[in-house]
């Protein structure tokens, strides 16, 4: 009698063991099916811009099966490397970050914080996150995977250049 229950518990502890390794090994794939996905959908921004499409700013979603992905363009504000390193230095930041069009922001930034490049950035940053929806009545989760990328926009990288090219060929006074 003794031995049964020893085996029955032994049995008990093993199966456990089981269904935390299947649970665990779902969430490993769902999360490296979501990884390839937000990879998948980087590479296509990348290979429209590298085609010279203009990159749309803003927020869209996409979606692939149980997984739905947001994707979102915005301008590349480079006032904001500063304020993270001053962050992770501790030292914090005591003055707002410059906004495009003033003085210190064109300083700062250079051509990225002029009101043209404001209006068709010449970087932009884009930020896929894909979560795992089973049951579309659920709660939205967390994000499985988050990743972020720079981009050239070829088409502000050529008005800049024509621009360029035209300040050089005007006539100084």
């Amino acid at each position: 009698m003794l031995a049964s229950v020893i085996l029955a518990l032994a049995v008990a502890v093993i199966m456990s063991a089981v269904m935390n390794a299947q649970l665990g090994e779902g969430d490993a794939r769902r999360r490296a099916v979501a990884s390839a996905y937000a990879d998948r959908l980087l590479t296509e921004l990348e290979e429209n811009a590298a085609r010279g499409a203009a990159l749309e700013l803003g927020e869209r979603e996409s979606s692939e099966g149980a997984f739905i992905a947001t994707i979102e363009v915005v301008a590349f504000d480079p006032s904001a490397l500063q304020q993270a390193k001053d962050a992770v230095g501790g030292k914090g930041t005591a003055n707002p970050a410059p906004q495009p069009g003033d003085a210190e922001a064109s300083g700062a930034g250079g051509w990225l914080a002029t009101p043209e490049a404001e209006a068709s950035p010449p970087v932009v940053q884009a930020t896929v996150a894909v979560v795992f929806m089973p049951d579309p009545a659920a709660d939205v989760p967390e994000p499985l995977v988050r990743r972020t990328s720079f981009f050239l926009n070829p088409v502000a990288l050529k008005a800049l250049e024509t621009k360029e090219a035209g300040d050089e060929e005007a006539p100084q006074e």
